[in-house]
């Protein structure tokens, strides 16, 4: 689990942005878009790190989709979410 860090904010709209988008492209519905938009807007310390969730997640759909793995309502597991801010958190340490 992680812990709430000092953060310069991320309206859950950007997110809901970000997973319109992946839903347009893909022709798919996530079916707790709304959770997911909350949950990285508590989550993501900024827009970018923000971003940088919503595009993994975008790989992970991609590569799911072709592999036969989801269909067109999908529901996105937390679990998967935190690896995916575990992700971009550690592309930051390396970054630095």
């Amino acid at each position: 689990m992680f812990i709430m860090a000092e953060r310069e904010g991320v309206p859950p709209e950007n997110a809901i942005m970000q997973l319109e988008i992946i839903e347009t492209m893909y022709g798919l519905t996530i079916e707790n878009k709304e959770e997911i938009a909350h949950w990285i807007s508590d989550m993501a310390r900024n827009r970018r790190e923000a971003l940088s969730i919503t595009t993994t997640l975008n790989t992970w759909i991609a590569l799911s989709l072709g592999k036969g793995e989801i269909s067109e309502n999908v529901h996105i597991p937390i679990d998967l979410m935190e690896g995916f801010l575990f992700d971009a958190r550690r592309g930051d340490a390396f970054s630095e």
